[in-house]
């Protein structure tokens, strides 16, 4: 019998916690503390470390680069190009290529070279983690096909740097409510005007139209808005109202520097 073999590759990314705020990242096979960084950028050439923990059984190579991102309006992460606030090249690091025994761990050292005239800006980048050898996976299709493919998640730490004077601004664009299979689903665009990234949390409120009784209250877990960006708010829930005309409050709130944001929206439901 006669087969024919397919292979393929295949890469993941996974963003360390950036819309989530936690204190280290972990895949199945690697695991990386902090999981983000702030730089002080007053300082001149700012330094620190992560500590990668090789999580598997086996010894793993790992490689790393500088690498820039932005965040989409849904959220999610997509690489790009460099640009005027990127630290890509600004990131020193070292080693660039390590092996790790099997459940063991060591440090990668970086710095932020500092020079040259800064914006009130802020300025971010990431540290991309990678194995050198991903997962391999072997199949059947239905006809007689064989196929394979390797996966390879990598990892990415964002590093964010804020220079003095950055200003911090935003609004809440559009709100709006709607009864979907007789479930609530609430969605919002928030744009953020200023210069610095918005970390903001908050919570979702609904009152009657017509008594400005409220009747629930959703949280909002905190966010990241980088600059000149906006984000699409989009919550689902399975909790149900009676028929009726009802108002959607979005409430947002940045600690420090404390920015405020509100809007609202009408919806039936």
């Amino acid at each position: 019998m006669l087969f024919r073999y397919v292979s393929f590759f295949v890469s993941f990314i996974i963003l360390s916690p950036i819309l989530s705020f936690y204190s280290s990242a972990t895949e199945a096979s690697i695991g990386i503390s902090p999981a983000y960084v702030y730089a002080d950028m007053k300082k001149r050439n700012p330094s620190g470390s992560f500590t990668v923990t090789n999580l598997t059984d086996t010894p793993q190579t790992y490689r790393a680069r500088a690498m820039h991102f932005t965040i989409q309006e849904n959220g999610s992460l997509l690489p790009v190009k460099p640009d005027k606030y990127s630290l890509i090249n600004r990131i020193k690091f070292n080693p660039k290529e390590f092996t790790l025994p099997p459940k063991s761990r060591r440090k990668v050292r970086f710095s932020i070279l500092t020079r040259g005239k800064l914006d009130a800006h802020e300025y971010w980048g990431a540290i991309e983690f990678s194995p050198l050898e991903g997962k391999q996976y072997t199949g059947e299709g239905d006809d007689v096909k064989r196929f394979g493919f390797k996966v390879v998640t990598k990892l990415v730490i964002p590093i964010y740097g804020l220079m003095p004077g950055t200003p911090f601004s935003g609004q809440v664009l559009k709100v709006e409510g709607r009864n979907i299979e007789e479930k609530v689903h609430l969605k919002a665009m928030i744009q953020n005007d200023g210069e610095g990234g918005l970390r903001v949390g908050g919570e979702w409120q609904i009152f009657e139209k017509d008594t400005a009784k409220q009747v629930k209250t959703f949280p909002i877990n905190k966010f990241l808005i980088l600059p000149q960006h906006r984000r699409l708010l989009d919550f689902y829930t399975d909790e149900t109202l009676p028929k009726g005309e009802y108002i959607a409050i979005l409430k947002l709130k940045q600690d420090g520097p404390e920015v405020l944001m509100s809007g609202q929206g009408e919806f039936s439901f």
